[in-house]
């Protein structure tokens, strides 16, 4: 399915939506939070509540925009009851339950571990999808940079902290420094040689990081042991 940029856009903006929510509900984390506090675990419940239910939002669009990534897809028609789970929880969070612990919601957390690991994942690499989106087109680094500046710019927001966009920046001072050797009229002095140094280690860090850990975390949480 072809994709404007505008519905793009409009996807991006749920994923910043839950990146807020995802972001204040790690700032309540395990060192500032009384678990004895009544006050400190209804903080956590709500910002928890409100970073899975936008999640699902994102998933939503996903799907109804009919976007396709080998690593998102995997997660989606891998897990069906985790998705199931994930929209039933959403639906608990934002309309009314009488019920002060909506089985809908207890479902999603019964297995904490392995479903919140997993929403997780799913959370970073649509990050990673929105983040690496303009390196689907055609053109140079440059245009493609240019683009991405557009989604920022009409989002608000672009995920610069993940792992793709610090790889993206690592490669970019690769080619900048590959450019500058290439102009060096003697590549044999030791500034050449120090430099060149630089670069294989940039592009070796690029080819040892693994692009998708809460991914690959997962998996091995929930693989067979053997």
């Amino acid at each position: 399915m072809d994709t404007t940029i505008e519905s793009f856009i409009s996807w991006g903006r749920y994923v910043h939506w839950a990146h807020v929510a995802y972001e204040a509900m790690s700032s309540v984390s395990s060192d500032t939070i009384d678990q004895t506090n009544a006050r400190s675990e209804s903080l956590m419940l709500a910002h928890s509540a409100r970073w899975v239910g936008s999640l699902y939002s994102v998933l939503e669009g996903w799907r109804k925009l009919g976007f396709t990534d080998p690593t998102i897809d995997a997660l989606i028609k891998g897990y069906d009851e985790y998705c199931a789970a994930l929209r039933r929880y959403r639906n608990a969070v934002f309309h009314f339950q009488e019920e002060m612990y909506d089985q809908r919601m207890t479902a999603f957390t019964t297995r904490y571990s392995e479903s919140m690991l997993w929403a997780a994942a799913l959370h970073f690499e649509f990050e990673r999808y929105l983040w690496q989106w303009p390196d689907k087109f055609r053109g140079t680094s440059e245009e493609r940079d240019e683009l991405r500046s557009i989604l920022n710019n009409s989002i608000g927001w672009l995920p610069t902290d993940i792992i793709a966009a610090r790889m993206h920046e690592l490669q970019r001072l690769a080619r900048e420094a590959q450019r500058e050797l290439e102009h060096r009229d003697d590549r044999s002095s030791q500034e050449a040689l120090e430099l060149q140094q630089a670069i294989d280690q940039i592009r070796d860090l690029i080819n040892s990081t693994d692009p998708s850990p809460l991914v690959t975390e997962f998996l091995n949480l929930t693989s067979p042991k053997k």
